[in-house]
């Protein structure tokens, strides 16, 4: 029997939904860990004795510690084929990936960037400063209204 994955999170991150939704699409068993930030529950030794940055989600399987929501949901989809839940071709998975490596590199600046337009009362010329797309489209969606 192979041991649970454990995942570590805060229900205020949207990096830690994420995997939590990876997790229940899975349908395996997985044990919770659910931290509060603002108590000081992510700076503690012990959880920093797992995930040295503080930050969340954190997986634990086995050996493997992996602190990084789209590796961890990579990860979680590689380990159980049986899930679907990703395409099967390597194509198509390429393209799981850029979809992935884009969020990674480009949310934190879109959400930045939404924060400071709410004051502002600009966003427009913020996504010309940030040279940010007003719209990304893939297959007839917009991703970013």
């Amino acid at each position: 029997m192979q041991p649970l994955m454990e995942l570590y999170f805060t229900h205020t991150s949207g990096n830690s939904g994420r995997c939590v939704f990876t997790l229940l699409e899975s349908g395996i068993d997985w044990k919770q860990h659910r931290l509060d930030p603002h108590s000081g529950e992510t700076r503690t030794a012990e959880y920093r004795a797992v995930n040295p940055m503080g930050k969340v989600p954190t997986l634990v399987h086995d050996k493997l510690v992996l602190w990084e929501s789209n590796a961890i949901n990579w990860f979680i989809a590689q380990k159980h084929p049986e899930a679907q839940l990703l395409p099967k071709s390597i194509e198509a998975q390429a393209a799981v990936q850029q979809w992935m490596f884009f969020q990674g590199a480009h949310q934190d600046i879109r959400h930045l960037a939404s924060r400071v337009a709410r004051s502002l009362h600009n966003f427009r010329e913020l996504c010309k400063l940030f040279r940010t797309p007003r719209n990304v489209r893939l297959h007839d969606k917009v991703w970013l209204p």
